[in-house]
């Protein structure tokens, strides 16, 4: 399907394809990158000298051991995240 520009040209599948990669990836890219540091944050308290208290943390998560919370925490690839967004938006 070919819609219309704004100024009345078409818009080809390319452009659809450029202009969704262009607006989503920064957007993905940030929010990967702070979810990447909470992860490296937790991972290296839980196996440091001093681990934190993230017991709240596993209750939100529903984790039963440190281990499960990482799974949790662990962001999915970008290019997952990039696919289930074009999926869902059809």
């Amino acid at each position: 399907m070919i819609r219309k520009k704004a100024k009345g040209g078409a818009i080809t599948v390319s452009e659809k394809k450029k202009l969704f990669k262009d607006k989503l990836v920064p957007a993905i890219t940030e929010t990967h990158d702070e979810l990447q540091e909470t992860y490296e944050r937790v991972k290296a308290d839980l196996n440091g000298d001093n681990p934190s208290d993230y017991s709240q943390m596993m209750i939100d998560f529903r984790a039963e051991t440190p281990d499960e919370l990482l799974q949790s925490l662990k962001p999915h690839p970008i290019s997952i995240v990039l696919a289930q967004a074009a999926m869902e938006s059809a």
